[in-house]
């Protein structure tokens, strides 16, 4: 399926099932300069699997667009390429929006590979909301397999509940973004950043801003809860 603007930017794309499995090819890529990318939102019922290709690219020097993958359940394969890239510009931002959501090297929704390498394509926002609307979710969020970029881009973990760090996270020159609305961010492993790379924490009604420069030591924290704050 292919989307554009008659002036040249990325058009829309939406998708809608009790059961989606998304194994073929969604192009709402911009094809003139200075013009944004589209909008894609797969949204399922039940389940959503994204296997196949997604793309609401920007073109030269322009912005990239918006992509949401949804579900009470979500899956990311190992073939999954997804992209909101705009050469010269700014990327955009793929969302993935389930109840719960695991990244582990096996039985989990991602990963960390997957994830690590997807993390090259633009922003990436991980949400838990469904699991305020699901029963079958408590909208929590586990990192259970090392992730690591290179890039610029951002990756967000919101969670509706709980986030719990049990693997590490490596990032030189992106950001790390970890929000938990109503629980609480447990950290078990090393998070460890260089370069111009930055990590935030929010804890409602707690915040936290935490940021390691390039030649400070790997950091390491221990199980935090919503009450606990940070030196």
């Amino acid at each position: 399926v292919t989307a554009r603007n008659a002036d040249g930017s990325g058009g829309a794309v939406t998708v809608r099932g009790q059961d989606i499995d998304l194994s073929g090819s969604i192009d709402a890529s911009a094809t003139q300069a200075n013009k944004s990318g589209g909008d894609v939102s797969v949204i399922a019922v039940d389940t959503t699997t994204v296997g196949g290709t997604i793309k609401a690219e920007g073109g030269l020097a322009g912005k990239g667009g918006a992509i949401e993958t949804s579900g009470e359940h979500l899956h990311v394969a190992d073939s999954a390429r997804v992209s909101t890239l705009a050469p010269g510009g700014v990327a955009g931002t793929w969302l993935i929006d389930p109840a719960d959501f695991t990244i582990a090297a096996s039985g989990g929704d991602i990963t960390g590979a997957t994830l690590s390498s997807e993390l090259a394509g633009g922003d990436i926002t991980i949400a838990s909301s469904d699991g305020t609307v699901n029963t079958s979710g408590n909208g929590d969020i586990f990192v259970n397999d090392p992730v690591s970029w290179s890039s610029t881009h951002a990756l967000t973990l919101n969670a509706a509940r709980n986030i719990d760090v049990n693997a590490g996270i490596t990032l030189a020159g992106g950001t790390l973004n970890l929000n938990a609305s109503s629980g609480a961010i447990a950290v078990n492993n090393t998070i460890s950043v260089t370069g111009a790379g930055a990590v935030g924490l929010m804890l409602s009604p707690w915040v936290v801003s935490w940021v390691e420069r390039a030649g400070w030591p790997t950091a390491r924290a221990a199980s935090r809860t919503s009450r606990t704050c940070f030196s």
